[in-house]
């Protein structure tokens, strides 16, 4: 880190998101159903 220019640090840092992504699966093909992918963010549909 000694060898990064100050100002270049602080845009990396600056671009670094904060936000978490949570990701989840629900599955239910042993009742016959189907897998299911789910986040926390929303998507083109909403």
């Amino acid at each position: 880190m000694q060898d990064i220019p100050q100002e270049t640090h602080h845009e990396t840092t600056r671009l670094t998101q904060s936000a978490q992504v949570v990701l989840w699966e629900i599955d239910l093909t042993v009742v016959g159903g189907e897998r299911y992918f789910f986040c926390n963010e929303q998507n083109e549909k909403g």
